[in-house]
């Protein structure tokens, strides 16, 4: 699994109530196009300024510091098949989601 998301990728949602933080992984269905689910990184909330200085984040004025994370290191080797069901499985949690939220919104 791949620490960036690329379209057609398979992921598992869990919907919560609490309001959502900067740092939290966001999904929501456009509202002009409800064919695509949306996933973003939230990195402020309704108020802040958020601005790219020179290729720099900057949040309410102040840059915003990068830390270096581990590398990221692939597991080669896995069953293809296996790799099949883990999809299916994610692709079926995922479509139960949209339709419960489908639900709660209309």
């Amino acid at each position: 699994m791949s620490p960036t998301l690329k379209k057609g990728d398979n992921v598992v949602v869990f919907a919560f109530t609490a309001a959502p933080m900067p740092g939290d992984i966001v999904m929501y269905l456009h509202p002009k196009d409800i064919s695509a689910l949306y996933v973003h990184r939230l990195i402020g909330l309704p108020g802040d300024r958020i601005q790219m200085l020179d290729g720099h984040l900057h949040l309410n004025g102040q840059p915003v510091k990068r830390e270096r994370v581990e590398d990221f290191e692939t597991v080669e080797g896995e069953e293809e098949e296996e790799q099949e069901q883990e999809a299916r499985a994610c692709a079926l949690v995922l479509l139960c989601l949209i339709l419960a939220f489908l639900t709660l919104i209309s």
